[in-house]
């Protein structure tokens, strides 16, 4: 087994997690927008899969201000966008900037503390969270895939499951496995 850094494992996690974004919201833009924005159930952390993609985006957005250190932070909401298909060509330029981010970092990067202010999960002082950023990026790709589980869920009731979007599928797929 060859060296892998933890620097290569972030770009290989991250190269993934745009991968599994796309192929699960290009199913959900072919559902249409009807589809796209019924609610379909308290159940879920947001009712409908334009809100749920929203929120995915919305969430490497906020982080990625963190990482970077920017304030005022900036929040996408649910809400600022019309439709499903209105989401995508920002989410690309990000994913862009976000790809940039990751394939610049360098070994030191990953050891430096992130700060956050959680609206979820405020302290009752106010004062922000830190964390190393390592974990911060490995949390923003996780976040997701609770996230596109759900969708996934979604997906299935209203027209069947959807295909995977397993970490080695993405894989395979770089070797030409067509599925």
């Amino acid at each position: 087994m060859g060296d892998v850094t933890t620097v290569e494992m972030m770009r290989g996690l991250y190269d993934y997690h745009h991968w599994a974004n796309r192929r699960l919201f290009d199913v959900a833009v072919a559902l249409g927008e009807d589809v796209a924005v019924r609610d379909l159930g308290k159940q879920f952390s947001f009712p409908t899969i334009k809100a749920m993609f929203t929120h995915i985006y919305g969430a490497d957005f906020l982080w990625f201000q963190c990482w970077k250190a920017m304030t005022p932070v900036r929040r996408l909401r649910d809400g600022d966008f019309p439709t499903l298909a209105a989401v995508r060509p920002p989410w690309d330029e990000f994913e862009k900037e976000q790809a940039e981010f990751i394939e610049a970092l360098t070994p030191a990067d990953l050891g430096r503390s992130v700060e956050f202010v959680s609206v979820a999960y405020p302290r009752p002082d106010g004062r922000p969270y830190h964390l190393p950023l390592w974990s911060a990026l490995q949390h923003v790709a996780n976040h997701a895939t609770h996230h596109r589980s759900e969708i996934a869920t979604m997906v299935t009731m209203v027209s069947g499951s959807p295909p995977g979007t397993d970490l080695v599928v993405r894989h395979f797929r770089v070797q030409g496995f067509p599925g």
